[in-house]
């Protein structure tokens, strides 16, 4: 089912632009990374599911503090 049809060029070094209703229907903004799937009737261009390094760091963080939580409470028998 076709909604809607965009044209863009190749460049010379093979990228192409992603028109801008596009990125913006789809919150693609700047250095945003996608993925590009073969399929049997051409290319499926999809946002990548990356986790910025920051919200990575975060969780990380986030995990050492709830370990270092349970372990003084297992050390000394109560929370901190």
């Amino acid at each position: 089912m076709v909604v809607e049809e965009n044209v863009s060029r190749v460049s010379e070094k093979g990228q192409v632009t992603i028109p801008k209703p596009l990125r913006k229907i789809f919150g693609l903004g700047k250095e945003q990374l996608v993925v590009f799937v073969q399929t049997e009737v051409g290319v499926l261009v999809l946002p990548a599911k990356v986790e910025p390094e920051f919200k990575v760091a975060e969780k990380v963080l986030k995990l050492e503090r709830k370990a270092r939580k349970q372990i003084f409470k297992e050390k000394y028998g109560r929370e901190d």
